[in-house]
Formats: C-alpha cells, sequence, structure tokens
C-alpha cells in the first residue's frame, strides 16, 4: 500500500455564540463573530482540497445545540457535497450538543457522506484508499448526557489494513470538560484499532505516542469561542505510511483567537507607564495571532503604588475606552473584552516591618514561607481544615508552592486594607 491521508477534526459548534462577551462590541467584529465558525469549517474544507486528503473523519458537535439551525445544516451539507465531488468521502458522529434524539436533519445529504445514526451497525462499508483497506467505525450519541462506555462497543474490521474508530467523548477523566462516554486510554490501546478519532476536548491532544501501535488523538475544537479556549484551533492531518504508522500534524484553521494576558506592572508609578506595558502586550498578542482576529481578555499584575486608584471602577472604565482607541483601527480587528486588576499594594517589606503592626503581621507571613511544615501537619494549626471530610472533597491539600501564594495573597490583602484606610 501507498501512504495516504486523511483529515479528523471534532467540534465545529456551527453557528455557535461567543461566550462572556463583555460590553458594547462593534458591528464589524460583531459580524465576524457571526461567520467564525462558518469561515472556519470553510477552512477546513480547504484543508481537505490542498492536502489531498482521502476522506475526513468528523468526532462530533457538529453542530452548537440542539435545534440545529437550519443555516448551520445548509453549510455543512453544502461544504461535504463540494468535499464529495472532488472524491473526498466524509464520516460523521454526533456527540453532547447534536445528539441523534435532539432532531434529524431537515436536508438531502450526498453520497460520500456517512453519518453513523444505528447503533445495530457502527461500521461503514470497508473502502480503498490508495490500495489500503480502510474501515471507519463510529457511535453517536442518543442523548445529551450519555452515561455509557461507548468505546466498548466499537470492535475493528479484522479484514481490513487500517481501521479507524471515532468517539466522543472524555478518555482518563480530563479535567474541565463533561465526563461523558468515559473511556481509559488503556482500553482504546488494546482495542485492535489504528486509530481514535476522538472529539469532545476542545485542545489539540496527542495521548498517545508515535510509533503505539493505536494513535489517540483530540484534535481540538474548530474555533475557539471564550476566553477559556486560548491559543490556536483547528485540525489534524494523518497521514498513514506503509508501516501503518501515524503522523499526525496539527493545522491552525481558526480565524479569531482568544487570548488571555497577564501584565506585569510591578514599580509603574504613572498610567502612562502602566499603559506602555499593556500596549506592548496587545501588540505582541496580535503578531502571534499570526494575521487573525483578537480577542483579549487582560489582568494587570504585580506591586505598584497605582494599586489602589487601578481598582477603582471608574479608572478601570476609562483606562479601557483608551486601550481600545488605541487599537480600534487595526486590521485584522483587536478587541480588548475586559481590564481586570489583580495589582498589590507597593510596601517595602523592609521599613514595614520595623515600625507598626502591618510590618508584624507582615514579617509573619515571610516566617511561615519559610517554615511550612508546621501547617501541613495532620496536628498543626490547620489541622481542622485537612481533617474536614466537605473541605477534603472539594479542596485538596495544598503543594509548598501553592501554600507560599496563599500567605502572599493575605498579606497583600491586608496591606491593601491598610492603604485604603490611610488613603
Amino acid at each position: 500500500m501507498k501512504a495516504f491521508t486523511f483529515i479528523h477534526a471534532a467540534d465545529l459548534h456551527l453557528d455557535a455564540p461567543f461566550q462572556g462577551m463583555a460590553g458594547r462590541i462593534p458591528e464589524e467584529i460583531a459580524a465576524s463573530l457571526r461567520e467564525a465558525s462558518f469561515r472556519a469549517f470553510d477552512n477546513l474544507c480547504d484543508l481537505c482540497r490542498e492536502r489531498e486528503a482521502d476522506f475526513i473523519v468528523l468526532a462530533g458537535d457538529i453542530y452548537d445545540a440542539d435545534e440545529r439551525s437550519l443555516r448551520a445544516q445548509l453549510r455543512f451539507r453544502d461544504g461535504l457535497k463540494e468535499l464529495a465531488e472532488k472524491g473526498i468521502r466524509s464520516f460523521v458522529i454526533h456527540g453532547n450538543h447534536d445528539p441523534l434524539k435532539s432532531g434529524g436533519s431537515l436536508l438531502d445529504w450526498p453520497e460520500g457522506v456517512h453519518t453513523f445514526k444505528d447503533r445495530r451497525s457502527l461500521r461503514a462499508d470497508p473502502f480503498e484508499a490508495k490500495g489500503c483497506r480502510v474501515a471507519v467505525s463510529g457511535i453517536s450519541f442518543q442523548r445529551p448526557d450519555e452515561q455509557e462506555n461507548l468505546a466498548s462497543r466499537l470492535k475493528p474490521d479484522p479484514e481490513a489494513d487500517f481501521n479507524i474508530a471515532l468517539l466522543h467523548g472524555n478518555v482518563g477523566g480530563i479535567t474541565g470538560y463533561d465526563n461523558y462516554a468515559p473511556c481509559v486510554l488503556e482500553e482504546l490501546r488494546r482495542s485492535g484499532f489504528n486509530y481514535w478519532a476522538l472529539g469532545h476536548v476542545h485542545e489539540f491532544k496527542r495521548l498517545t505516542e508515535a510509533g503505539e501501535t493505536a494513535c489517540v488523538v483530540y484534535p481540538g475544537c474548530l474555533q475557539a469561542r471564550s476566553v477559556r479556549e486560548t491559543g490556536p484551533k483547528g485540525a489534524c492531518v494523518v497521514t498513514v505510511g506503509a508501516d501503518r504508522n501515524c503522523h499526525v500534524e496539527f493545522a491552525p484553521l481558526d480565524v479569531i483567537r482568544w487570548a488571555e494576558l497577564p501584565v506585569d506592572i510591578s514599580g509603574a508609578k504613572t498610567v502612562d507607564a502602566a499603559l506602555a506595558g499593556i500596549e506592548e502586550a496587545i501588540f505582541q498578542a496580535g503578531e502571534e495571532a499570526d494575521g487573525r482576529g483578537l480577542i483579549c481578555r487582560l489582568e494587570m499584575t504585580g506591586r505598584t503604588r497605582l494599586n489602589s486608584k487601578l481598582r477603582e471602577a471608574a479608572t478601570r472604565d476609562d483606562l479601557l475606552e483608551q486601550i481600545r482607541v488605541k487599537f480600534a483601527k487595526a486590521s485584522p480587528f483587536i478587541w480588548v473584552e475586559r481590564l481586570e486588576p489583580r495589582t498589590r499594594a507597593e510596601i517595602d517589606f523592609k521599613r514595614q516591618g520595623q515600625r507598626d503592626l502591618l510590618g508584624v503581621a507582615l514579617n509573619l507571613a515571610e516566617e511561615l514561607k519559610q517554615g511550612l511544615e508546621p501547617l501541613r501537619a495532620q496536628d498543626g494549626p490547620l489541622a481542622e481544615l485537612w481533617g474536614n471530610s466537605r473541605i477534603a472533597k472539594c479542596l485538596e491539600k495544598p503543594s509548598e508552592e501553592r501554600l507560599r501564594e496563599w500567605i502572599d495573597d493575605a498579606a497583600m490583602l491586608l496591606a491593601d486594607s491598610v492603604e485604603k484606610e490611610e488613603g
């Protein structure tokens, strides 16, 4: 057999609204947001043609909601139809956002598009790709909160040269994602499938190492929808060699990128100095977006004499407006969605420690950071906290680094309170 190529994508969330957007957005940016998921899908179809893919697999959450807008269905159908006309087959499953029982398609689908609907038939007809007999298996969600281990239902075709499984779910209990269709990685490794095309997790993750018998991959979502989904988003180009090993390449396809920007303004004595640091961070993020629109959330950090002023709502609003004006003519667009203060008071710990009660507290904080064992001990001053079963369910015993961060935060909150009272 010769090497062949396929595209693996998931979590298109076509026609999805952007989430958590604060304040009024300029109409031209709002229009870009409304089209973002569709333009990313267009990029996906272009990628299939450019890489001369033999087929594409789509691992669930094609649509964003139960109702599956007609607009989204039309764009998806037409894109796959154009691929089919080029001889590029499509294999589709549905996930928790677009389960089968939430509603059927309103359209006729072209030949060359296979949607896994019937749980009595979990394998498409095998086909040839560059002389290799390929079998694709898949299973769709029947309801949004699928709790069954769907992976266990999928079986490879013993007569195929290369077996692919499509699954939407959480492998190994990845945090931050609902534990739908749960399974464990070892189960997929020993399943007999050559490639597991996963969906549900919105970031690119290859769960197995190159050279392993089974290649298990999350491509991530096609287009980020909120500040929780920062960084490049796209799909995977998978090249299968004559030895059946998979080369997996991540291809960015998003049209709008999100970024969380912590800006350290330690030592800034004027608003102009703080603004200079903020603007530099935004320029850098714009460069890294590589020609895409950018939505960013700024977080000011560090110790500064401006701390009290920056925490005033009116000051933050004025700063945000100034920043937006600065980047209003940027092309591609740059929109600062929010500005959050995480600064602390600027304190001379040595001098403060020699003169008053605050100094005593700050010195105590420094001493605690140097000797954390009593705080972590089962019979120490925090023993009641560590021994509380309710707290234990939601709060793991912190590392030494985390404890030091808590002590620092407590000291800074105390200093802020004193600064406010004195001001």
